[in-house]
């Protein structure tokens, strides 16, 4: 283990991240508050999402699988696209209803 630790070198970030972890276990707490923009995936997931929707239907993987893929959750997908759960209760029960979401 020591070898590992003398053979890469590491940077003063990963240096605080390995300390804050090792604080958080010790204090046995999450970490709080908002990751910092450069380490946040929002434009990875945004990115991706856009290309998704450009996707006719018929082609398109469901958003869990796509959620899957990129390692998140669906419900944070369903967030960047705008769609709340009231929305997609409402649209069930109008299709329910009339046999049409709309």
């Amino acid at each position: 283990m020591a070898d590992l630790l003398t053979e890469m070198p590491a940077t003063s970030r990963e240096v605080q991240q390995m300390a804050d972890t090792a604080q958080a276990v010790e204090s046995k707490k999450p970490k709080r508050g908002r990751k910092p923009a450069d380490e946040s995936r929002a434009r990875i997931l945004r990115a991706r999402l856009v290309v998704w929707k450009q996707t006719p239907e018929s082609q398109r993987v469901s958003l869990r699988t796509l959620a899957a893929e990129l390692g998140t959750s669906h419900q944070l997908l369903a967030f960047y696209l705008g769609l709340s759960l009231p929305d997609r209760l409402c649209a069930a029960t109008n299709f329910e209803a009339t046999g049409s979401g709309f």
